[in-house]
C-alpha cells in the first residue's frame, strides 16, 4: 500500500491540492489492497486516457468518484463565486428548497428531515476533501462556512458544462 501511495503522490506532481483531493478519495474507500489497487488504476488510467493535460485534472478523479447523489450537490456549489465563502446553513437551506437533496434519497433514514440528510452530504464534501471548512461554531464545532479551492471549482464548473452538454445532446436541443 505504502509503494501504491507513493506512486499516486507521484503522478500528482507535487500539486498540494491533488494529494488532498487524492487522500479524500482513499479515505472513503475500506483500508484494503484491492481498494487501493482500484484507485491507483484509475488514476493511470485517466492520465493516459488524454482527458488529464497536467497534475491538476487528477482533481476531475474526485468528483468521478463521487457517488450519484453528491454530484449536483457537488455541481451546485459553481453558481457561487470564486473564493467565496459560502454559509453552510443557507447553502443547505437551498439545497432542500430546489429539490436537490430529499428525503427519498435516504431511504433507510426514518427520522431524519431533509436538512439533516443536506448537512451529511455537505459533511461528505468535506472529508473527500472537496471543499474547505473555513469557519466552526465555537461551542458545537458544527461547520458554519466553507469555500471551494480555485483548481476545484475549476473542476466543478467543467463538469457542470460536460453534464449540460451531455443534456443537451440527449434530448436534441440546441441550447438557449
Amino acid at each position: 500500500m505504502e509503494e501504491l501511495g507513493k506512486d499516486m503522490v507521484k503522478r500528482c506532481a507535487g500539486l498540494p491540492l491533488a494529494i488532498i483531493v487524492l487522500g479524500g478519495i482513499l479515505a472513503t474507500k475500506n483500508n484494503s489492497l484491492l481498494e487501493w489497487q482500484k484507485v491507483s488504476a484509475n488514476v493511470k488510467l485517466y492520465l493516459k486516457s488524454g482527458k488529464a493535460q497536467g497534475p491538476e485534472d487528477v482533481l476531475a478523479l474526485s468528483y468521478d468518484d463521487l457517488p450519484p447523489y453528491l454530484r449536483p450537490c457537488f455541481l451546485y456549489i459553481s453558481h457561487f463565486p470564486e473564493d467565496y465563502e459560502i454559509l453552510a446553513d443557507r447553502l443547505i437551506q437551498l439545497w432542500v428548497a430546489e429539490g436537490i437533496v430529499s428525503l427519498k434519497q435516504e431511504e433507510g433514514d426514518e427520522g431524519q428531515i431533509a436538512e439533516d440528510v443536506a448537512e451529511g452530504y455537505l459533511l461528505e464534501l468535506v472529508e473527500r476533501c472537496m471543499i474547505q471548512v473555513r469557519e466552526r461554531d465555537i461551542a458545537t464545532l458544527k461547520m458554519s462556512s466553507f469555500q471551494m479551492h480555485d483548481l476545484m471549482r475549476d473542476v466543478c464548473l467543467s463538469k457542470a458544462k460536460q453534464d449540460v452538454e451531455t443534456i443537451f445532446l440527449k434530448t436534441g436541443s440546441t441550447g438557449f
